[in-house]
């Protein structure tokens, strides 16, 4: 599992358990508190988010998980495509595999970018509603999106300069 991946299942845990915390006073008020807890009251805290925007926010953030995750499995078959047409004495089979893998990359960045501008304009919409929110939960999930689209596009603006290269482009 990548950073990356890693990061984006922690953010919805973090937001899970900030959710869980409105229902904290749904507990059966016959429960003992556990002896070896602090008992913490649950008046005034509530989600971090509405649950609109806890939603919307973690739609956007799986899908950058998805997409990396897909791209953690794909990106070395790709990077061998790529190598194989770059090398001397590639066949014209080899270019069209690499040609194949470099739009595929392209694919991914793809996603990646319309992720990154889905989550600034989730963002924008929240602060100009005025809407309540958990700033440092908020920063770590676009943070997440920006991550995952600047390493896509890094290694996509990589591999097609160097495939064009060897291509003569």
């Amino acid at each position: 599992m990548s950073v990356l991946q890693a990061a984006g299942k922690l953010l919805f845990v973090l937001l899970a358990a900030g959710c869980a915390v409105d229902r904290a006073g749904d507990m059966a008020a016959s429960e003992p508190p556990h002896p070896e807890f602090v008992e913490l009251g649950a008046d005034g805290i509530g989600s971090p988010f509405t649950k609109e925007t806890v939603l919307r926010l973690n739609a956007i953030v799986e899908k950058s998980l998805e997409i990396i995750t897909d791209y953690d499995r794909e990106i070395p078959g790709l990077r061998r495509l790529i190598s194989a047409a770059s090398a001397k004495g590639a066949t014209a089979s080899d270019k069209r595999n690499g040609a194949a893998a470099v739009e595929r990359l392209g694919d991914f960045s793809a996603r990646a970018s319309a992720a990154r501008r889905e989550m600034a304009l989730a963002v924008a919409e929240l602060k100009t509603r005025g809407e309540r929110h958990n700033e440092a939960i908020l920063a770590g999930m676009v943070a997440f999106v920006e991550k995952v689209d600047e390493e896509i596009s890094t290694e996509t603006e990589a591999m097609r300069s160097r495939f064009d290269d060897a291509m003569g482009n």
